[in-house]
């Protein structure tokens, strides 16, 4: 990633273009976690057929596509996998390549759509696994689903609304001390996402059904529950955070033990276990819905 004075400002939320593809492979488990009680949650309005062809939007490094989601959609016509960044396409592209599955680099907010309808068609499903929490305009976006999705297909958008770790982030970040070294991360994720204060399940559910609606799909359920990821220890859960954004690089050697001490510090306070382990409270929003098809847009 650039030095921080290139990633502040309004566009600091694209700096998730920038993140480090290995690091991400490092929580999988915990936000496999989450991707799969979506899936569990969600009730398809169509069964699938071997005629299948899905959209895979935010897909990282493709590791939650290639080791849970692939062996769900078997048999399939084709899956387009895609990404804001690059480099997490080229990683995908080098450690998970499948027969049937296309990977391209796509920005679903501020990109055009049109090059992927017009090289693959359209799509009966689309996915979108914990990336909507970086999107900030969601009318926008459900409007290039709508586009993306044939008559009667469905999408599935799984999102954080809020974090402890983003909380933790966000508290420390208020320290002058630190902020020359750290994004400020209220200005990365959607205005809409919650730091240090509770979610607001109806107003978030309401800015959902708005988009959804305004873009001309249904909405079909919209789910919200929180979960907890607990780590061994505050370290242990610093070594899964903190290459995301390289701070190692950032904060200057002579400050680094304070910087980290600061951390645990207030990871300690945040979790809502006291014996040792960290554990912290993730909030959730799990939001299907589906596009008319076109004899049933008719009939009303």
């Amino acid at each position: 990633m650039a030095v921080m004075e290139d990633i502040r400002g309004p566009d600091l939320r694209h700096a998730t273009a920038d993140l480090d593809p290995e690091s991400f492979t490092w929580l999988k488990e915990l936000s496999y976690k989450e991707n799969l009680t979506s899936l569990n949650l969600v009730k398809f309005l169509k069964s699938a057929t071997k005629e299948y062809q899905y959209l895979d939007v935010g897909c990282g490094p493709g590791n939650f596509l290639a080791e849970r989601l692939l062996p769900r959609l078997h048999p399939f016509a084709r899956v387009v996998s895609t990404d804001i960044s690059e480099d997490m396409i080229q990683y995908a592209q080098e450690h998970h390549k499948k027969p049937k599955v296309n990977f391209e680099v796509l920005d679903i907010e501020k990109g055009d759509v049109h090059f992927i309808i017009n090289m693959y068609g359209l799509f009966d499903r689309l996915y979108s696994f914990l990336t909507f929490h970086y999107i900030w305009d969601l009318p926008k976006v459900y409007r290039n689903i709508s586009r993306l999705l044939k008559d009667g297909g469905e999408c599935l958008v799984v999102y954080f609304t809020r974090t402890g770790i983003t909380d933790v982030w966000h508290q420390i970040y208020q320290n002058e001390e630190w902020q020359l070294y750290m994004p400020d991360l209220s200005s990365m994720f959607a205005e809409r996402y919650c730091f240090n204060e509770p979610v607001d399940e109806k107003k978030l559910g309401d800015l959902e059904k708005s988009a959804v609606k305004a873009a001309g799909l249904e909405l079909v359920a919209c789910h919200t529950y929180s979960s907890v990821w607990t780590f061994s220890s505050a370290d242990a859960c610093l070594g899964a955070y903190i290459p995301f954004f390289k701070l190692d690089s950032r904060v200057p050697e002579e400050k680094r033990a304070h910087f980290w001490d600061t951390w645990r510090s207030a990871l300690r306070e945040a979790s809502v276990s006291k014996d040792g382990a960290i554990s912290l409270v993730y909030d959730v929003i799990v939001v299907h819905s589906q596009k008319p098809s076109t004899s049933a847009a008719q009939a009303q």
